[in-house]
Order: structure tokens, then C-alpha cells, then sequence
């Protein structure tokens, strides 16, 4: 299981008396790993927003291992 907390922030400068707003991300990544022999089942959530706007990812992925290869 691992987690991560993501902040980043771009200052825009103002030009011409117009008002830009800041580009501000903030995103949460969570990731779950299951392995039983060479099958390993994986879960990954990240939840995000970008300027106020809320945005989700839900992913679930299934990988069979063949032979020596990873």
C-alpha cells in the first residue's frame, strides 16, 4: 500500500489590468497491491482538484506473470 499528497501552484502575473487566476492542484494517489503467485491485482484511487473543480480515478487492473518475466 503506498499513499502521496501532491500540491503544486502556478502564480500567473497580471497583464493589462486583467485578473488570471492561480493554477492551483492539489491531488491524493492511493495504491493497493495484491500478489498471489504470479497474479498480482492492483487497485489505484486518486482524488484531485484543480482550481475548485473535483475530479476522481478509479482504477483495477488484474496482471498474470509468465515464466521469468516481470
Amino acid at each position: 500500500f503506498t499513499s502521496t499528497l501532491h500540491t503544486s501552484g502556478n502564480g500567473v502575473l497580471q497583464f493589462q489590468a486583467s485578473n488570471l487566476e492561480d493554477n492551483i492542484r492539489t491531488a491524493w494517489k492511493n495504491r493497493l497491491t495484491y500478489e498471489i503467485g504470479r497474479l498480482e491485482v492492483g487497485l489505484d484511487i486518486e482524488l484531485a482538484k484543480t482550481n475548485n473543480i473535483p475530479q476522481s480515478l478509479i482504477l483495477f487492473t488484474i496482471e498474470r506473470k509468465f515464466g521469468d518475466f516481470r
